[in-house]
């Protein structure tokens, strides 16, 4: 519409310099939306709390939309689309059997990773998904057997350990 942003202000402990990060374009630069890149050092689940004043052009009068949202605890792993799966699956693998359905396990994932749509089981009601690390580009790959034989595939063994831990506590 012809709304325009006219300042974001992003709070959001561990990720921004400061706490925070503010933006506040010059009057010719005002758009109706702003993207402001956001890179956790760490996988850990982090609140981000984000004020944005929004008004018409040449006005000196703004709205403050206030939002909170919770970026889960494996956000900077972006899902790899079927059409474009890695050929190549990492060496370093860990093993095990759940006492649980694979609907949990898929139940975490969509809990625990930043997802455009929730995942689902295959039909035959196992699971395989992929994940490409936005820090390094190294490739995450969970496969689970209809009887919830899991299998975590990734060449950084730290991660491998949080995922285990994370889907521990979770079931």
């Amino acid at each position: 519409n012809d709304t325009m942003i006219r300042a974001v202000i992003g709070f959001a402990e561990g990720i921004f310099a400061g706490e925070s990060h503010v933006y506040h374009p010059k009057e010719a630069n005002l758009s109706s939306s702003i993207r402001v890149p956001i890179f956790p050092p760490k996988d850990i689940p982090v609140d981000l709390h984000i004020k944005a004043l929004v008004g018409y052009r040449g006005s000196q009068h703004y709205h403050v939309f206030e939002l909170t949202r919770q970026l889960p605890r494996f956000a900077m792993y972006s899902i790899v689309k079927s059409d474009q799966k890695q050929t190549v699956t990492p060496d370093s693998h860990v093993k095990f059997v759940l006492q649980e359905r694979v609907a949990r396990v898929v139940m975490w994932l969509n809990q625990s990773f930043l997802l455009v749509e929730d995942l689902k089981a295959d039909d035959d009601g196992g699971l395989e998904v992929s994940f490409t690390c936005l820090r390094n580009k190294t490739p995450l790959v969970l496969r689970a057997t209809p009887s919830c034989h899991l299998t975590i595939s990734s060449d950084n063994m730290d991660l491998v350990a949080d995922l285990v831990q994370s889907l521990a506590t979770y079931l």
